[in-house]
């Protein structure tokens, strides 16, 4: 099992972190196990070979610590997941 990871942080609150990181999830075409509105800090997405973990820990009112986890038999699979994810939730933006 290989796994990949990668942290950064936002200028949201985590509430917002979260839903975003479940809607990167899902549109990696990942089924979730664990939603973003289930009262803890983490998004769980799998399929028969991969499964990947947002964790969304705030730092204060607008600033949230991200980790985007994937772990994968396939080294390859796990980065590219890693990375597709976590470079949609950094490149989100607020529109006003």
């Amino acid at each position: 099992m290989s796994a990949h990871w990668g942290t950064f942080t936002k200028e949201w609150n985590y509430r917002e972190c979260l839903s975003a990181a479940s809607n990167a999830v899902t549109d990696y075409s990942l089924k979730l196990y664990d939603e973003a509105g289930d009262g803890d800090y983490i998004v769980i997405g799998a399929r028969n070979d991969l499964v990947v973990q947002v964790t969304c820990v705030p730092q204060g009112e607008r600033r949230t610590w991200l980790a985007v986890t994937a772990w994968s038999p396939n080294s390859a699979t796990a980065e590219q997941a890693r990375n597709t994810i976590r470079e949609k939730i950094v490149r989100l933006v607020h529109i006003d």
